[in-house]
């Protein structure tokens, strides 16, 4: 992947992810520029696929690499190979993959929807794209990301100040403080 400007996924892969319209998008984008890779790291899940075709289609594809599931102290093996972190969910219980792609310091791509906002500031440490299912908006998203490296890398240095919020003695400190409030109402 030397030379070349990744793009990356990590989680499962099962629609709700986003995966047909992130393969959509990276199809799109990679007849224009065969000088990207799209990085995917995460388990099938045949079961939740709806398009069986699908992973197929990922795994025949020249720009696509397929690593499949990692154990968790890999993963920011592969994270770092990552340029930009790409989450087109529909939704998400909360993004916990997207703070850890920010306290990487990766710039970020994700739809404007339940989980996803949660855990991207828009503007800030990435882009939050709507609406969501749209590969369209996707590839332009990644299009820009790509294109603009000195705004990318400001989201970047803003992901890692970012994820502080979430480390987790400030979660701690937070639920405490609305416990004592709560006693004393």
């Amino acid at each position: 992947m030397k030379n070349k400007y990744t793009y990356g996924f990590l989680g499962r892969l099962v629609d709700r992810k986003g995966i047909n319209e992130l393969y959509t998008a990276f199809d799109e984008l990679y007849h224009e520029d065969t000088d990207i890779r799209l990085l995917m790291v995460g388990s099938v899940e045949k079961q939740q696929i709806a398009d069986k075709d699908l992973i197929a289609k990922y795994n025949n594809h020249p720009g696509i690499i397929m690593v499949g599931k990692v154990p968790f102290e890999e993963v920011p093996v592969h994270m770092a190979l990552m340029d930009c972190f790409v989450l087109p969910a529909w939704w998400e219980g909360f993004g916990n993959v997207l703070i850890q792609a920010a306290a990487m310091g990766i710039p970020i791509i994700s739809t404007h929807s339940t989980g996803c906002s949660n855990a991207v500031s828009d503007g800030y440490n990435g882009v939050l794209v709507k609406p969501i299912k749209n590969a369209k908006v996707i590839k332009e998203a990644m299009d820009n990301m790509k294109g603009n490296k000195e705004e990318a890398a400001v989201y970047g240095d803003n992901g890692i100040q970012w994820a502080r919020n979430f480390e987790p003695i400030i979660i701690w400190q937070g639920l405490e403080k609305i416990y004592n409030e709560s006693e004393n109402l």
